[in-house]
């Protein structure tokens, strides 16, 4: 094997004037190229900052929003429970209501008078729970959204002529209609 030549030949200037003239051209066509590139790129990271931000702003809307849920649902279960307790103790009030109205033997009747009590302490725990009693008059009419016929009496028809059992709201909405007897034309007992 033939040793190497080493290719150290002398450059003529022309040649090394002519490289530089190619590198500085190059140069130029690459600096050419990268000023759009990196107007690209500061396009890029500025939508970039944007998605970012709106991104956080997403993100608190919806934590927001999921606190605005919870609020509900914390609300609707406490509306639930209440609803609840109240029909757990409304047949317990009207058995007492009951027996307070039944007749008295003219005699000092104590369980009576625990009986009103009772009723009373009831009562309150209702009010507590934010329910409101309310009845219908006689001559009212019917109305069903607020009222549930129990009976019939002689009386003008579709009107209210007593009120058996009171009903509840909470608030505007009636959560137990009220018990009435109405009216009708031509029934005799």
């Amino acid at each position: 094997m033939e040793p190497k030549k080493d290719d150290a030949s002398p450059k003529r200037p022309e040649d090394t004037a002519e490289t530089v003239e190619e590198l500085a051209d190059d140069m130029l066509h690459l600096i050419e190229r990268v000023g759009p590139i990196e107007e690209s790129l500061r396009t890029l990271v500025s939508a970039v900052g944007e998605l970012q931000e709106a991104q956080a702003r997403g993100l608190k809307s919806l934590g927001l929003e999921i606190e605005k849920l919870k609020e509900a649902l914390f609300s609707d279960r406490k509306a639930f429970l209440a609803v609840s307790t109240l029909n757990a103790l409304l047949p317990t009030l009207e058995s007492l209501e009951i027996m307070q109205k039944a007749p008295q033997s003219g005699v000092s009747d104590p369980e009576g008078d625990h009986v009103s009590v009772l009723s009373a302490m009831l009562r309150n725990i209702i009010k507590g729970l934010g329910f409101t009693a309310f009845e219908a008059g006689p001559g009212e009419p019917f109305d069903p959204a607020s009222m549930e016929c129990l009976d019939f009496s002689p009386g003008e028809e579709g009107k209210v002529v007593r009120t058996i059992r009171a009903g509840y709201r909470a608030g505007e909405t009636v959560v137990k209609p009220c018990g009435v007897v109405l009216g009708r034309e031509g029934l005799v007992y």
